[in-house]
């Protein structure tokens, strides 16, 4: 080591010992001896022992102290304060501290250093084990200061107030959160030159926020139905149909739909839409498809079959049909159906619903001044709960819907069935939609026995089902996993009992699940209070940046009877668009596509698209299509290989990419492009329905030994690879 070097060691190495000498000779003989000659832990456990107690009144008079140092100077110790502190000793430097602020010194118990006996826990351990709740609980304290101020304030505590976590914590906190109110902490902090700056920003923004929110207040209207005044101008009359699954509500509005002038479907799913637009077209009556993957004219149509979210409010109808509108209240997808209700322009409007969403429906129509009038369904088959559990898979039987609530389990309980020589039907949501339609197309005609379905089969499908049987009882809603609702297990329980079919339907689960489904198959469903409101699209037109509009729209206070659908994801979406361009209606074309953010491929495709808008050059589809082996497998190769859930979910995916360039190129005019996607889609489906028509899925399986393990065993090595492992 050079000469300096070791010296300025050696000098900083004196320097700690003349600080810690200094601390030893302020401490009394009666405390230093105590420390010395007992360990930490041993000293925390003794709550009685009057040293303890001092040394806890010391603590409350050290952050005391030292946050007030903190709030009303600038942020930074001066004088004998060292940047780092010995990790085989915990001092407390408030002698020091107290001569800098010219306090009296309050005696030897509040400078003292610690050191610990051989063979106990480091001092490293025990902050390790108390420095992160400790600054948690110091953060709750300044919570109410400006965002920017106190991420600056915490890491200024978290970088002084070490290591003091370990005794007496609750009362401490306690103590100085009384003593410091929020108020009293955003007087000295004002005052403060090191946070200064911070709060004019922070002033200037409120006061930039406050403008904002009139402005938005200024073109928000009184009432939500305001939003559509060309529907206002209308008296429309509406027709509610009213019942529980397989009461054939859907079916009497569509006949309504069939004697109208021109008329629209609006679907919940893609896959129902298609199914009423094939219906009508096969039926003799021309309709268009328009979703938000695809658009399809039929020549001289007059009707449309839509997903909600693409519904046309400029379009005068004659008569219109809103499918599973209690979908209304769900806080992700719920603002399509209320701007269905309050804006669609059509004569006649019949809005099928469960019955838990009837009185909010009234409500919403009666407000926008038009006529309601509602026709109440019943079952056509009864529907029972069967007495006994059943047993996996040995019960299943032809007839029945199995159903799992994920991808990956969908695919794991039908290769046990197929194992059972079962021919097997799966549904669910990430399958294109024609391939789901040829699944229940197969279920309906024989050629398969058992359909798998994760709850996407709870919406519309129309299938041949004796019994459903829930092998889960919980979900991963997108958030956390919680228990199935009411309401869920009402609306995939209904699809039992097909009319004309089956006298009746059954429901049931395995062992885990029984006894769940049992007590909430027939289990009251609250009345929907509130409909959700999306974000109105006229707001863009105010003055500042889209995330800015969409933060503010996102903290206002919704109307009586309404909640906002969350903006985060659109916000999060504009802060990354705005660092390139600041032209929001670009902006918001783009944050409105629908794609799944978290596929990384899917993201960075989104991007290039916005990349190739704002510099304005075409970026052509063979430029990033997928790379797939689209041709059919031979029997030697369908006998040597199963067909996996990986084979499976590389198809899914690049099915996802043609959805996203198609809805790019729909919207962005880029019509030269949507012949070839729709082809590849196509292909794509096709290698789908063939991989599934082989009915050879992969089940789950040990990586190490290959052994098959249960659709829902809990770990991913069986039990002898893992010990042999671990």
């Amino acid at each position: 080591m050079p000469r300096k070097k070791q010296r300025a060691r050696s000098a900083g190495h004196a320097s700690h010992e003349k600080q810690n000498q200094m601390l030893r000779e302020l401490a009394t003989k009666e405390l230093h001896d105590y420390l010395e000659n007992h360990s930490m832990n041993a000293m925390i456990r003794q709550a009685a022992d009057p040293v303890r107690e001092r040394l806890m009144n010391a603590f409350r008079h050290h952050l005391r102290t030292h946050f007030l140092y903190l709030c009303t100077r600038d942020g930074s110790f001066r004088g004998n304060y060292p940047q780092e502190i010995d990790a085989a000793t915990l001092p407390f430097y408030i002698e020091t501290f107290a001569e800098e602020r010219r306090t009296p010194k309050r005696g030897l118990s509040e400078t003292l250093v610690a050191r610990l006996d051989n063979g106990e826990p480091s001092i490293d351990k025990l902050v390790a084990e108390t420095l992160f709740e400790w600054i948690e609980d110091l953060s709750a304290i300044v919570s109410p200061l400006p965002p920017t101020v106190r991420k600056l304030l915490v890491k200024d505590l978290k970088k002084q107030v070490h290591q003091m976590g370990y005794a007496g914590k609750k009362e401490i906190m306690r103590d100085l959160t009384n003593y410091f109110t929020a108020e009293r902490i955003e007087r000295y902090i004002r005052q403060n030159p090191h946070y200064m700056n911070l709060f004019q920003i922070y002033d200037r923004e409120q006061a930039a926020n406050r403008e904002l929110d009139q402005h938005l207040l200024d073109r928000i209207p009184d009432n939500y139905i305001d939003l559509y005044p060309q529907a206002r101008q209308m008296k429309r009359t509406f027709i509610l149909h009213i019942g529980p699954t397989n009461s054939g509500k859907t079916y009497q509005a569509m006949q309504a739909l069939r004697q109208a002038v021109n008329g629209v479907y609006l679907a919940p799913l893609r896959l129902l839409a298609f199914e009423q637009f094939d219906a009508l077209n096969r039926d003799g009556y021309p309709c268009d498809l328009w979703t938000g993957e695809e658009h399809i004219e039929v020549d001289g149509s007059v009707f449309c079959a839509s997903t909600v979210e693409m519904a046309d409010f400029h379009t005068l109808y004659d008569v219109a049909v809103i499918d599973e509108a209690q979908m209304l209240s769900d806080d992700d997808r719920g603002g399509a159906w209320t701007a269905a209700l309050l804006g669609l322009r059509a004569r006649e409007i019949h809005v099928c619903a469960a019955p838990y969403a009837e009185e909010i429906l009234k409500r919403i129509i009666t407000d926008c001044g038009d006529s309601v009038s509602v026709t109440y369904h019943d079952r056509q088959t009864p529907l029972s709960m069967e007495r006994r559990h059943v047993h996996f898979p040995g019960g299943v039987k032809p007839g029945d819907a199995v159903i799992v609530f994920s991808r990956k389990n969908v695919h794991a309980v039908a290769a046990e069935l197929q194992t059972r020589n079962f021919k097997v039907s799966i549904i669910y949501g990430s399958l294109p939609y024609d391939v789901r339609h040829e699944e229940a197309r197969k279920f309906n005609s024989g050629e398969t026995e058992v359909v798998v379905a994760t709850d996407a089969i709870g919406m519309g499908l129309n299938l041949p089902i004796h019994r459903i049987i829930f092998l889960e009882g919980s979900k991963f809603d997108g958030h956390t996993r919680r228990i199935l609702k009411p309401e869920e297990i009402q609306q995939i329980a209904g699809r039992a009992g097909r009319f004309g079919i089956y006298d009746e339907g059954f429901v049931c689960g395995v062992r885990e699940t029984h006894s769940l489904i049992r007590s909430r198959l027939n289990m009251h469903c609250h009345t929907i209070a509130e409909a959700v409101i999306a974000f109105p699209e006229q707001l863009i037109g105010i003055d500042g940046k889209l995330s800015d509009i969409l933060q503010r729209w996102d903290t206002l206070p919704p109307h009586e009877g309404y909640r906002r659908a969350s903006c985060q994801r659109e916000i999060q979406l504009a802060l990354e668009l705005e660092d390139e361009t600041d032209d929001k209606e670009l902006i918001y074309n783009f944050i409105t596509i629908p794609f799944t953010e978290d596929d990384e491929t899917l993201h960075q495709l989104w991007h290039a698209f916005f990349r190739a808008e704002l510099e304005g050059y075409y970026l052509p589809f063979s430029s990033y299509a997928p790379v797939l082996d689209l041709e059919p497998r031979t029997a030697e190769s369908i006998a040597k290989d199963s067909v996996s859930e990986q084979r499976l979910g590389a198809f899914e995916a690049a099915y996802r990419l043609c959805d996203l360039a198609y809805f790019y190129c729909e919207r962005f005019g880029r019509k030269d492009e949507l012949t070839e996607i729709i082809t590849t889609k196509t292909a794509i489906s096709h290698r789908i329905t063939e991989l599934l028509a082989e009915q050879n899925l992969t089940g789950r399986t040990c990586p190490i030994c290959g052994r098959k393990l249960a659709w829902n065993y809990p770990y991913t090595l069986c039990n002898d690879c893992y010990y042999s492992q671990y």
